[in-house]
């Protein structure tokens, strides 16, 4: 309500004649309605926001103007503002979740005004990451593209929907990923690492995506089979000896151990070395644990030291090489040039394996060539090994010792070999 004004009309013949009248003033503008574009009550970062005002009041009939200035507050981007047609702009970096007042003040009456209240919401919604062809390995000193899909409109504002990439859980400081989102897996990266790749969005910092990838023995895909290639699994270099169906055997480059093991692999499947090799050796071996493949193991039986031709079956996933699979015989009581195997003398495809350059000398950590154990067909119950002279390198089994432990074993080295799944 307005003041009353008192009107008096003096007759100019007779001044003691007159009369009087009152009228109230009223507000011109006494309220102001704010309403947004569809009746919005979130709006998203560098995004725009269309807001108008009603003014209360019939000061627009008497030509007196119905405007009103606009103001927001709450925000804490210096970039959100509102102009002088009602126009919200919410800044690029706006608190997402933050809450803008929007004020429309009326330029006739300062008292009168209206307000309404939206939300801050994200530009980009969510981020999805995404590798080519949606690999979830890697093997070290490979690179692996990865996409990022940011959801939201930003692009109708010309906001870019780029994100920054990040990678971590790597060992090796040459793992990196760069600002495409190629991934670069360092040479030293350690076998069987999770590396996760994140891709935060830049128009908003606080929505991001991740992705996995396990850094695995996919580089034995590029290792040619009996090639002088290796690849390295739980700090132990590996030579590639047969692949099949993305899975592969191997053999250490190396002598691992050289100790007593007592009488070997009999075919009462209790032996001291296959039950180390398969237990605590394997147990302690943080990747191989992993990828390795359980595999049919078969061994002659031995009847009054006579080898017969009935084969036992083991389920093993660390065994050793027979004389078969290294010297294309099978040694037997009969015969001491060995004689023909049979396919279950061999540990694969009933064949010999190739030998890693062409040579199956080993070394020990000291660097000199040694004698290593293998999975004798012959007087199995005594020994069940037999040794290979590390120095020779001519592939004749006439300069390669069989020797049996009928007393104290001799500390003989030991090879494993194993299949594993590569991809």
């Amino acid at each position: 309500m307005g003041n009353v004004l008192t009107v008096k009309a003096t007759s100019m013949v007779n001044n003691a004649a007159e009369g009087d009248a009152t009228v109230t003033i009223l507000v011109l503008g006494d309220g102001v309605t704010v309403a947004s574009a569809g009746n919005a009550t979130t709006v998203k970062t560098a995004r725009t926001l269309q807001f108008s005002a009603t003014v209360l009041d019939e000061g627009s009939s008497e030509g007196v103007p119905q405007g009103v200035t606009w103001t927001v507050s709450g925000n804490t981007s210096a970039s959100t503002s509102i102009n002088t047609s009602g126009l919200l702009t919410v800044g690029v970096d706006e608190t997402v979740g933050g809450t803008l007042t929007v004020e429309a003040t009326s330029v006739i009456n300062n008292a009168a005004v209206g307000s309404k209240t939206v939300t801050v919401n994200p530009l980009a919604d969510t981020v999805t990451v995404s590798s080519t062809g949606n690999a979830t390995g890697i093997m070290r000193g490979g690179s692996l593209q990865f996409t990022a899909t940011v959801t939201g409109e930003g692009s109708t504002t010309n906001v870019s929907q780029g994100v920054t990439w990040t990678v971590s859980g790597n060992t090796s400081a040459s793992t990196t990923i760069s600002s495409s989102g190629l991934l670069t897996v360092g040479e030293d990266e350690t076998v069987g690492s999770s590396l996760n790749i994140k891709a935060v969005s830049t128009a908003n910092p606080a929505v991001s995506g991740t992705k996995t990838v396990t850094v695995d023995l996919s580089e034995i895909a590029n290792i040619t089979p009996g090639s002088t290639d290796t690849v390295t699994i739980d700090g132990i270099e590996w030579y590639v000896l047969a692949k099949e169906n993305n899975q592969a055997l191997i053999l250490s480059k190396n002598v691992l151990e050289r100790r007593n093991f007592g009488y070997m692999w009999t075919s009462t499947n209790n032996t001291a070395l296959r039950t180390y090799l398969n237990g605590d050796w394997l147990a302690d071996k943080s990747v191989l644990s992993q990828y390795a493949v359980e595999t049919d193991i078969k061994t002659r039986h031995v009847s009054n030291y006579t080898v017969t031709d009935t084969f036992s079956t083991t389920n093993d996933k660390v065994f050793l090489l027979t004389d078969s699979d290294v010297f294309g015989l099978q040694y037997s009581d009969t015969s001491s040039d060995g004689s023909t195997p049979v396919a279950d003398d061999y540990t694969y495809k009933g064949e010999t394996l190739p030998a890693p350059g062409g040579s199956w000398i080993a070394y020990d950590e000291s660097g000199t060539a040694v004698e290593w154990y293998l999975r004798s067909t012959y007087q199995e119950l005594k020994s069940e090994m037999l040794y290979q002279n590390g120095v020779s390198s001519d592939g004749n089994h006439t300069t390669l010792c069989v020797t049996f432990f009928w007393s104290d074993p001799i500390y003989y080295g030991v090879r494993p070999a194993l299949w594993v799944t590569y991809q």
